[in-house]
């Protein structure tokens, strides 16, 4: 009978040929989670011609250069007060949500984001940038009905601070010189605080 084979008391590891290759993380805005905020930039941009999600994008036609020539943008100073987070603060991707939404509920805000700038790169720190595009905020408006003609013009972002103007003219049907007037003035979020302020007169023919 053969002799039994006997195993192999160390035996020799073989090396894999199909090395596993490291694959790197990518990086997201919650790489920034707990870094030191350095500075704050706030960019607005003009209501016709640009994307905040294609920066590539700029106004080309002659009624949106037009329009964003006559448009006063959303003050830097007002964007600001509306942010949940401070220079020198812990960065909060929360708090960058959040803010997004107070902003995004105004009337004169078309699209914002809020994000850390992926230019700078530390360990400790990080530099945010807040992008705001506007809507076109004078708007008139035309109306018939009850016997009635009514004709109004309305600004909700007066000279780029947030104020809400409103103005209109009430006629009778048939015109005659009988005609009533009203206006509106408002305001949110006064002083950075959730109180709004909305005052009206109307004088009826």
């Amino acid at each position: 009978l053969p002799a039994p084979i006997q195993p192999i008391a160390n035996p020799v590891p073989v090396k894999s040929k199909n090395k596993k290759k490291s694959v790197k993380k990518k990086s997201t805005d919650y790489d920034y989670q707990g870094k030191i905020i350095r500075s704050i930039k706030i960019v607005t941009f003009d209501p016709f011609g640009y994307s905040l999600r294609d920066t590539s994008k700029k106004p080309i036609g002659f009624f949106e250069k037009f329009g964003n020539f006559y448009h006063v943008r959303t003050r830097r100073f007002l964007i600001k007060n509306q942010l949940l987070f401070k220079q020198g603060e812990k960065a909060d991707q929360l708090k960058m949500y959040e803010s997004e939404r107070i902003i995004r509920q105004f009337n004169y805000i078309r699209d914002v984001m809020v994000a850390a700038d992926t230019g700078y790169k530390s360990k400790d720190s990080v530099d945010i940038i807040v992008r705001v595009q506007d809507r076109w905020s004078l708007n008139p408006d035309f109306s018939f009905g009850g016997g009635r003609f009514k004709t109004s013009v309305s600004e909700s972002n007066f000279q780029g601070i947030g104020h809400q103007l409103e103005g209109g003219v009430n006629y009778r049907i048939p015109f005659t010189a009988d005609y009533g007037y009203y206006g509106r003035y408002a305001k949110q979020n006064i002083s950075n605080t959730f109180i709004s302020l909305n005052a009206s007169f109307i004088d009826q023919p």
